[in-house]
């Protein structure tokens, strides 16, 4: 069984709600891409792109493809802006409102499709009453077993103590999260960084990088050992700069206030998915520090060209060219995900 664990979705009914509550956000048409574009108008920024009722929408849409390549099943996420609250620039109340939509469409989706699609809750973190009711409905009452959060949530990193409610919920239900990266919040942006996307090519795996070495150094591991945590593309840094992160742990460069020496061992810890895009020594790097059991088959599908067909086919292909037993290729294509999200 093949299983893509991060792929994303722009339901209908999300983007009714998006244009309902969110006033700062607009959608434009592109002619040159043919997408429709959502604007930000107070970050002044593009937000979130899809092509309207194509295989960013619709579900079924993407079956020809995942049968072509022989990927099973997909485990779906509402694309950004999803629920961030920075990029969304909804109101907290109404973010409420736009998770119970997400999490309704999810669950439909995954009913309508049990053999096929995975669906994924987002919760409403600035209220955090409704943050633990919205996660309690999305696993009890509509069977969604995964949450995502992202690398900075208004603020609100991942080890952030608010969030430590929900992962004493998630850890009861044995419910895992994966952590989308998202952009900085606009006071803390550089000029370097926005100009050419490079906040979106080079950015958004830094921020997964962050976000992960917050988790760890925190040692959030620790407190909550049986929280699962996956990154979105490979851990971002982490693997590359493996042996730059073990600096950590003589005592000359310690940042005053961190834990203890081990931190190497919670970065062990974490799942990641293969959204390298079909880079061979990308994949290999982080196969060769994460090892065979925590990475999990990942396209960031249906973006990239003709629908994320060529991430699909590029990112199934770079896994198969590694230099490993093909066991482990194995658990990376589908064997690690089936187990990881109980998928019978």
């Amino acid at each position: 069984m093949s299983i893509d664990i991060f792929c994303h979705i722009y339901p209908n009914e999300y983007l009714d709600a998006v244009k309902k509550y969110c006033k700062n956000i607009v959608f434009e048409h592109d002619p040159a891409t043919d997408n429709v574009v959502m604007i930000n108008k107070t970050l002044n920024t593009w937000v979130g792109f899809f092509k309207k009722d194509s295989h960013c929408c619709i579900p079924e849409l993407r079956i020809p493809h995942m049968e072509k390549y022989g990927v099973d099943m997909q485990v779906l996420t509402v694309a950004l802006p999803s629920l961030e609250p920075t990029m969304l620039g909804a109101k907290r109340e109404d973010t409420v409102k736009i998770a119970r939509v997400v999490n309704d469409m999810m669950s439909k989706v995954q009913e309508n499709h049990p053999d096929r699609f995975v669906g994924v809750a987002e919760v409403p973190v600035l209220d955090q009453g409704a943050m633990l009711d919205e996660a309690e409905r999305a696993i009890n009452d509509l069977g969604l077993k995964v949450i995502q959060l992202y690398s900075q949530m208004n603020g609100i990193t991942p080890e952030s103590p608010v969030l430590f409610p929900l992962y004493e919920k998630l850890s009861k239900y044995d419910v895992p999260v994966l952590i989308h990266p998202a952009n900085p919040l606009p006071q803390e942006y550089r000029r370097y960084e926005r100009d050419y996307l490079l906040y979106y090519v080079f950015g958004w795996p830094y921020e997964t990088t962050l976000a992960f070495s917050r988790i760890a150094l925190s040692a959030l591991p620790e407190r909550f050992p049986h929280l699962r945590f996956v990154s979105h593309h490979l851990g971002g840094m982490i693997s590359f700069f493996a042996e730059r992160i073990k600096l950590y742990e003589q005592e000359t460069v310690r940042p005053d206030g961190l834990p203890h020496k081990h931190y190497m061992s919670f970065f062990k810890t974490f799942y990641h998915d293969t959204a390298v895009f079909g880079h061979v020594p990308a994949v290999q790097c982080g196969y060769d520090f994460f090892g065979p059991d925590k990475i999990m088959l990942g396209t960031d599908y249906p973006f990239g060209p003709m629908y994320g067909e060529v991430f699909l086919r590029d990112t199934i292909s770079s896994i198969k060219a590694i230099k490993a037993p093909e066991e482990d290729k194995q658990k990376i294509l589908g064997l690690n995900a089936r187990k990881f999200f109980k998928i019978s």
